[in-house]
Formats: C-alpha cells, structure tokens, sequence
C-alpha cells in the first residue's frame, strides 16, 4: 500500500511519474500507429487486387485471352506455347512473383475466388509451359506462375477446399467456352467488333 502523502508529481522525486506517463504516451501513440498501418494496408491490398484484376478484364487483355484459346485450338501440348500469345501467362507470372516477395497475399487471393482462375489457366497451359522448359532446358520458365498455382491448391487443400487437377479431356470443350465468352464481352465493349465490313 502507497501513501498518497508519499507522492510526488511535480518537482524532486516525481521522476518516476513523468518516466511512466511516457511509457504510456508513447504506448498509445504506437498503439494509433499501428492501426493506421494495418488500416491502410488493407485499403491497399483491395486497391492492388482491384487493379489487378481490372487489367485482367481489360479489352486488351480479353483480346490477348481470346486470341490464346484460338491459337491453342487443336494444338499439340508438346508444341509449346504459341508465338506471341504470352500476355496472359506473363500476367499471372507477375502475380505469382509478387505475392512470392510479399506484395500479394495468397490467402487473401485465394479468398477472393481468383484460386479459379488460376488453377484453370494453370491447368490449361501447364503442358504447353512444360514442353517449353524441355525444349530450352530451362526449368524456371514460368515458374512463379506455376508456384502461384501450387499455393491455391495448398491453400484450398488447407481449407478443406481441395480441388481435382485440370481435366485435358476437356481442354478443347473449354478452348470453345472462352472463345464464346471472350467474343461476347469484346461485343459488349465495342459493339461493332468482330462484324465483317
């Protein structure tokens, strides 16, 4: 038990009082910091994955996508990628390789439903990709995009959420899809497009 007749808070002997009302103000001020940075983080990771998946649903990038399942049509896995249709494995290869460093949150990914879309790409092109890294024995081709895949799967796994490997029986069934979907959304952006003049 203190005395309050012991006590001293201005002047000799309130030393300590002074040392503790720092100790809570600084306290305080790291505890509003904190929550600042935690509450514009948030407010970035939204800003980041919306940009990121406006450009996926960009015109451009819907040409680039219809354009990869024209040239993958009746194409032989074992022939690689087709020339000049990289943009969208370019794109989940950045993807991969931010969250790999940290700017992208895999869980945070795999939350919003992009696991789909990755995994369908992912499955879609792994064959092409892995016949590339054959025939230039360069075994790091794509492989932030194949690691980006690997995490929505251990991630899906984690949530009791584990999803069946793309099934290439269906590749060419699912090529058509896109391309009908790809060409609808291009019409809905430009309704002149693809009319024979």
């Amino acid at each position: 038990m203190i005395a309050a007749d012991d006590l001293v808070l201005i002047g000799p002997g309130s030393e300590w009082f002074w040392v503790m009302a720092q100790f809570i103000a600084l306290a305080v001020t790291g505890l509003a910091i904190f929550r600042q940075l935690r509450t514009q983080r948030s407010a970035s990771v939204y800003e980041q994955e919306t940009e990121m998946w406006q450009e996926f649903e960009s015109p451009t990038m819907i040409r680039s996508k219809l354009a990869l399942m024209l040239a993958l049509k009746g194409r032989d896995p074992s022939a690689g990628l087709p020339v000049d249709t990289d943009e969208v494995a370019d794109f989940f290869q950045r993807i991969g390789y931010l969250s790999a460093q940290g700017h992208f949150d895999p869980e945070t990914l795999w939350s919003d439903g992009s696991w789909q879309v990755v995994e369908f790409y992912w499955g879609l092109l792994e064959p092409y990709i892995k016949a590339d890294r054959a025939g230039s024995s360069d075994p790091t081709f794509y492989r932030w995009f194949e690691w980006l895949d690997a995490q929505m799967r251990r991630l899906g796994t984690k949530h009791g959420e584990a999803h069946p490997p793309f099934d290439a029986s269906q590749r060419e069934r699912q090529l058509d899809a896109r391309i009908d979907i790809f060409r609808a959304k291009l019409r809905r952006f430009d309704p002149g497009w693809g009319v024979e003049s």
